[in-house]
């Protein structure tokens, strides 16, 4: 609406005031009138307009739901014909049992009848009463025999008896008698069966063309509902398309009516000044006309009395002077008049733009009151979260130096009670004696768990066995020590050789006992330690292949002519996992493959050197079991081998890998394991010291302390690239050999980094007892005491001469709690 307020705001002046200057007439009024009737016409127009769009409307949603109700409706009754579909088909599923069910009847009634038949013929018709089946077996009829005369009565003693003479000799006549209808027997037996057969050829046929029903069907219904998909997703597309195509048109139609909008408005801006300005001119010249008017009557009249005789002269004059200025009046009033109209019609469009303007303004101000309400609420809102947020803060202040502490006195008791070291078993001599615990192992396993049964500090346990699977020997160790062992934590002898990749994917002869094949071939289906041999010959297949190889015992010489020999492909390299069973036998057909270079078809030649690769997994020449003294271990094999191959050819034998202890590669692989059990239990802080526990001085003992010194050689070489950035290099068994960590697969491995240090800790249990010495000199150690370690290890006294020698593991256990101040029961 219009107010007296926003006239104030306009550029023109009022409307009272321009309406002062123009005078009343019938042509505004009846202009007036004239609009007024248009607006009603138009206004009558658009309200038929709009019931016509209302009742289309409501036609349109009316079609389009009952639409959706028949799409509705013919989903049920396509979902109904489908279960029809389904109950047809279970229901023909069951009448074909029925008919197989009647066949199967049938052809029992026919075996039935056939039994009956035979019986009949075995023992022969009753005299005094016959039975006849009539229709079907369970309906008969019994009809009992007139007594004969007297004429017939010595007949009928004679049959008794016979009859009764027959029934004695049945049972020795049974077997002739079934010889004798045996092909009859057979025949009818045939028939059965061929009965059988056609019921079950048609039971077959009505199964197959019921599946392929089945099959039709549901093709049926898979086309039926891609086709109705395919129309859905149409109809959304078309109905997207023409949604987009009214937003687009809208769109335009809105951008159109606001530029045009804009230029009336500017148009009609420039118009009404324009108009003013006419107005204004117009408005002056009238005034002047009057005045100059007056002003001609006044000297007219002045005049008459003073000029009474010019006045007849200049009486024409002055008619003709009034008629000029009564005809410019007129043109002057004709002027007004248009511009009067076009003043109304400006007068119209302003004040619609006007009231357009006014509904914007009420528009944006009830916006800018609810904005200026949800703002204030914000405020509020916000203003009271800050007071909670501070009072928060403060208490979580509060809370956050109280942890503060708590967490500073936790630190300190952990700190204390931190295990930054791991311990490493053995576990034949240390643990167990065969399948047997040793005194003490199971108190020691005790202490190292806690009361979930979860070890407390990385526990490793080593063995240089290699004749099971690592799964197998941890659940060993859980159910004799009673802890839970993880197959993780424990390390066989042939465990490290998943790193020798290069040797995965060649054809490789397997010695030992046990799953070997198993362990070379099935591991790459483990979690952790897959070897992954893939192309594995053991000695059993080389035997059988080629049977006379193997004459070393005259029983299992062949005796036969031999069949041709099976051809197995050239061996490419040799892995000893421990020692076998029949030592003569794979002496020697190793032998014969490391002399024809792995082709023991092959005539005999001067012996290839070098020789194919050779990985020997156990280097132990003896060890501890249930007997009261050592036992060969497979570094007795090892020395049968090498020496036989250096009598035969005058050389050494080498060995591309020697894995198990004392190796370096048995322990770095050890304290990988320690890195990763660590992280599994969310131990953060680092590990130092190893602890390694075992029985033997050549194999723990040495082993342990060359790995120490092999950490310390290490550590100094890489203090050295640090600060002169020289080659690492280390020193093993006193060569100069490049550094592991830079060439070996085992660092990448190693991520955790290296341990400080390893101590060796040697118990009383197993293969040494305190009554040993060691030697003093190393240059005579071969005089002074035989030395058990393997060829490829040089002997030095101070590796052999373990860090501490307890009496059994629970006093090593208890000692390594001692040496790093650690309270388990803490």
């Amino acid at each position: 609406m219009h107010t007296p307020k926003d006239d104030v705001d306009s550029p023109l002046p009022p409307i009272s005031q321009r309406l002062a200057h123009l005078r009343p007439s019938r042509e505004l009024l009846e202009f007036y009138r004239r609009k007024v009737a248009e607006f009603d016409s138009e206004h009558e127009d658009m309200l038929r307009v709009l019931d016509t769009y209302k009742a289309t409307y409501e036609e349109q949603h009316k079609l389009q739901w009952e639409l959706r109700q028949r799409e509705g409706e013919i989903a049920e009754l396509q979902k109904a014909l489908s279960d029809m579909q389904v109950y047809l088909f279970q229901e023909r599923e069951h009448a074909l049992r029925l008919y197989a069910e009647n066949d199967r009847l049938k052809i029992r009634e026919i075996e039935d009848r056939k039994k009956i038949q035979h019986l009949l013929l075995l023992v022969g018709p009753d005299i005094e009463e016959i039975t006849y089946f009539h229709k079907e077996p369970p309906h008969k009829v019994t009809i009992p025999q007139k007594k004969a005369l007297h004429s017939d009565t010595s007949k009928h003693a004679e049959f008794r008896s016979a009859r009764s003479a027959l029934r004695k000799s049945t049972s020795k006549t049974v077997t002739g008698s079934e010889n004798l209808v045996t092909p009859e027997r057979y025949v009818k037996d045939n028939q059965t069966l061929l009965l059988q057969v056609e019921a079950l050829q048609a039971q077959m046929e009505e199964q197959t063309k019921l599946a392929k029903e089945q099959v039709e069907s549901l093709l049926e219904d898979r086309r039926i509902r891609m086709e109705e998909t395919q129309v859905q997703q149409q109809r959304d597309q078309e109905k997207i398309a023409t949604l987009t195509e009214k937003l687009h048109r809208t769109q335009t139609l809105l951008y159109d009516s606001t530029k045009d909008y804009l230029q009336l408005k500017f148009d009609g801006r420039a118009i009404e000044k324009n108009w003013m300005s006419e107005k204004d001119q117009l408005l002056q010249e009238l005034d002047t006309c009057h005045t100059r008017l007056q002003e001609t009557r006044e000297s007219v009249r002045t005049d008459f009395h003073i000029a009474s005789s010019v006045e007849t002269e200049s009486h024409q004059v002055c008619n003709e002077d009034i008629k000029s200025l009564e005809e410019q009046v007129k043109q002057a009033h004709q002027m007004a008049n248009m511009y009067r109209e076009q003043c109304v019609s400006l007068e119209n469009e302003l004040a619609q733009i006007r009231e357009e303007g006014d509904v914007g303004r009420e528009i944006f101000k009830e916006r800018s009151d609810k904005m200026a309400k949800r703002l204030q609420l914000m405020t509020t809102r916000y203003e009271a979260l800050e007071k909670r947020r501070a009072m928060e803060v403060e208490g979580f202040k509060n809370d956050i130096k109280l942890l503060r502490q708590r967490l500073k006195d936790l630190e300190k008791q952990l700190f204390k009670n931190q295990s930054s070291f791991g311990i490493l078993f053995d576990i034949d001599g240390v643990l167990l004696r065969g399948h047997t615990p040793i005194p003490g192992a199971k108190e020691a396993m005790r202490k190292l768990v806690d009361r979930n049964g979860e070890f407390q500090v990385p526990v490793v346990f080593v063995t240089n066995a290699g004749n099971s699977m690592r799964q197998s020997k941890a659940e060993l160790l859980s159910s004799v020590l009673d802890v839970q062992v993880s197959k993780h934590q424990v390390i066989m002898s042939h465990s490290p050789l998943q790193m020798f990749t290069q040797y995965h994917q060649k054809r490789v002869l397997v010695s030992g006992q046990g799953p070997m094949t198993e362990i070379a071939e099935k591991y790459p289906f483990m979690i952790l330690a897959s070897l992954g041999f893939q192309h594995v010959v053991t000695i059993d297949m080389l035997r059988e292949a080629y049977p006379l190889l193997d004459v070393v015992d005259h029983n299992r010489r062949p005796k036969d002519m031999l069949p041709p020999a099976k051809y197995i492909p050239p061996v490419e390299a040799i892995v000893l996992f421990g020692e076998p069973i029949r030592w003569e036998t794979n002496l020697q057909l190793i032998l014969d493959l490391l002399l024809s270079n792995g082709n023991p078809t092959l005539p005999l030649t001067s012996p290839p050197y070098p020789h194919i690769p050779v990985l020997a997994c156990n280097m132990d020449l003896m060890w501890m079991a249930e007997a009261k003294r050592p036992r060969f271990g497979h570094g007795t094999f090892l020395v049968c081998l090498e020496n036989i191959y250096k009598k035969i050819t005058g050389k050494e034998l080498k060995y591309a890998a020697l894995i198990g202890k004392p190796s370096i590669i048995t322990y770095n692989y050890a304290e990988l394991l320690v890195q990763q059990q660590a992280e599994r239990r969310g131990w953060s802080w680092p590990f130092q010291r190893l602890y390694a526990i075992g029985d033997n001085p050549m194999a723990d003992i040495y082993g342990a302390n060359l790995y120490n010194r092999y950490l310390q050689s290490v550590r100094e070489s890489m203090n050295q690239v640090k600060k002169k950035k020289v080659p690492v290099l280390e020193v093993v068994d006193g060569k100069e050999h490049e550094n592991v960590l830079t060439t070996s697969r085992l660092d990448e491995l190693t991520h955790g980094g290296l341990m400080e240090s390893c101590s060796s800790i040697l118990v009383c249990t197993g293969v040494y007892h305190r009554d040993e010495d060691l030697p003093t000199n190393p240059h005579e150690s071969v005089t002074e005491r035989v030395f058990h370690g393997h060829r490829d290890f040089h002997f030095d006294p101070s590796l052999v001469e373990a860090s501490f020698i307890v009496q059994d593991v629970n006093e090593a256990v208890d000692l390594v709690f001692s040496q790093e101040n650690w309270d388990p029961n803490f």
